[in-house]
């Protein structure tokens, strides 16, 4: 039985060296991602950095403070732009920004930013390529 899997596991191994020497291109998932940009409103003395947070589901679900909120950014982030990779298709996601400074030595923190969704769309599933052998 072992040996049976070993050459079937072969065959698909080589079927799919075989696939790339053709030149058939294999296909690849879609990586799917949500690029968020907002406003920097701190005074122009002040240098402040943003955390992002997201929160999975509709608005309702979302309450603006609440355990359901995940930290993004593990260290505050100056751009005002942030990409958030790790999303689903078919899932919507709520994002709220908050800006940071130290003024007179001490850490300061805003209220949140407005929440604003996406909804990743679904795109092409990763197609499975099968062979077998007689």
């Amino acid at each position: 039985m072992k040996k049976l899997m070993y050459v079937l596991a072969m065959a698909v191994i080589l079927s799919t060296l075989s696939l790339h020497a053709q030149g058939a291109a294999l296909p690849t998932p879609t990586q799917h991602k949500s690029t968020l940009t907002w406003n920097n409103t701190c005074d122009t003395t002040i240098t402040c950095t943003f955390n992002v947070y997201r929160c999975t589901g509709a608005l309702s679900v979302c309450p603006t403070s609440g355990s359901t909120w995940q930290l993004l950014t593990l260290t505050p982030v100056s751009p005002t732009t942030y990409v958030d990779q790790g999303v689903t298709a078919g899932t919507t996601y709520q994002y709220i920004v908050y800006s940071t400074a130290t003024i007179n030595g001490v850490l300061q923190t805003s209220t949140p930013s407005n929440e604003v969704a996406a909804t990743i769309p679904l795109g092409p599933t990763p197609v499975t390529v099968s062979t077998s052998a007689q």
